[in-house]
């Protein structure tokens, strides 16, 4: 008996990720077209900013709708700096990353494997109320501007 529900498990772990097999790849130009693993891929997509300081619940939901919608690409925020957000925050302060956030991250990473959605994550944003450009010129000790947060070492 024990065999046989060790072989259940193992066929169950295969089928999952044989469902998922083709969520591999990572989207390229070629030309004028964005192509996927050889072939013409067109975005249906969606801004889900907050989803990196959501409860799972929340975010299975997004998914899920997602999936029913046809979306296949999310643009989801990778970052936060120095603001947090129901407790969340990538970069609380010059240096400090917080644990929490990352793993929160980590689990839109997995729906979106999941779901067959791909991911824009963009690294810094331009908003104050997420910390973003506007705080790292803060945090900076020679920039003074906005616009020097592209050329400020």
């Amino acid at each position: 008996m024990k065999h046989r529900k060790i072989l259940i498990f193992i066929l169950a772990m295969a089928t999952v990720v044989e469902m998922h097999a083709e969520n591999v790849g990572f989207v390229r130009r070629q030309g004028t077209q964005f192509e996927l693993n050889g072939k013409t891929f067109y975005f249906h997509h969606s801004n889900q900013y907050y989803l990196f300081y959501q409860s799972q619940a929340m975010v299975d939901e997004v998914f899920s709708d997602a999936a029913g919608l046809g979306l296949n690409v999310f643009r989801a925020w990778g970052s936060s700096e120095g603001v947090f957000k129901n407790g969340y925050c990538f970069q609380p302060s010059p240096g400090v990353y917080d644990e929490a956030t990352f793993r929160k991250m980590d689990y839109v990473i997995y729906r979106a494997n999941q779901s067959n959605i791909r991911l824009i994550i963009p690294l810094v944003n331009n908003w104050d109320e997420f910390g973003g450009i506007s705080k790292y010129v803060v945090w900076s000790p020679t920039a003074s501007s906005h616009d020097q947060f592209y050329t400020d070492a």
